[in-house]
């Protein structure tokens, strides 16, 4: 049977205080506490992703199994890089190619999500989707969010609203050690796109901003505070 968990959003975050995080940490402590992971610290990449672009599928399915390694989970999912091209037209709607470092390229706006993790009995699967002025750090911070959904799928520990869930998953993200790729991703993402003339005879660039994840960075924020004071991490 097909399972894909609620996809992360591009826009709807929540702020929560120190109470209610509180309380998420210490059912997520009281399952999770005798389980450890390989590192009691703040997961940090071991290696440098360098020429990206050229290598993103590989970097990122590296940096995948290296995330589950960090968590102790011997199984990892296949990562779907998906890479969205500007449609000026509107026009260019379920034409897609994949070139040949296994980046699927489609137009924009075809997808409201910009992560998705699928089971499927025995075979997963994490699908990143990079939109306009989307960085590494952006894409990293993606991962984390669904690797993350992968661990709580193993121990079969999920919330029954889907919202609930969303958010009790970028906490969890937290508590296993992804805080700091959370926090960088989840910053205002902006760009520029068209170059147009105004009405008084100037011209500029049209300015576009977006966010990702289902928490606010001061959200973040309390949630390292408190899980730092919860597990003595420096």
């Amino acid at each position: 049977m097909l399972n894909a968990k609620r996809p992360m959003p591009i826009q709807e975050r929540t702020d929560l205080s120190y109470s209610e995080i509180g309380i998420l940490l210490d059912e997520l402590n009281s399952k999770l506490s005798s389980i450890p992971n390989s590192k009691n610290s703040f997961y940090i990449s071991p290696f440098a992703i360098r020429n990206y672009n050229k290598n993103i599928v590989y970097n990122l399915q590296k940096l995948s199994d290296n995330m589950c390694y960090y968590l102790g989970l011997l199984a990892t999912p296949q990562v779907i890089y998906i890479e969205e091209q500007s449609d000026n037209y509107g026009s260019q709607k379920g034409i897609f190619y994949c070139d040949s470092n296994g980046t699927v390229h489609t137009y924009e706006n075809e997808r409201e999500y910009a992560g998705l993790y699928t089971e499927n009995f025995q075979n997963q699967s994490v699908t990143i989707v990079s939109k306009r002025g989307y960085t590494l750090d952006n894409l990293f911070g993606i991962l984390a969010h669904e690797i993350t959904h992968h661990f709580l799928h193993h121990f079969n520990i999920r919330k029954p609203n889907e919202k609930e869930n969303e958010i009790f998953t970028d906490i969890s993200a937290i508590y296993l050690g992804f805080g700091l790729l959370l926090y960088s991703s989840y910053q205002i993402i902006s760009y520029d796109s068209d170059w147009v003339e105004k009405k008084d005879g100037s011209s500029s660039y049209i300015s576009h901003e977006s966010k990702i994840g289902y928490i606010t960075p001061q959200t973040i924020i309390k949630t390292i505070v408190l899980t730092c004071k919860m597990k003595n991490w420096d």
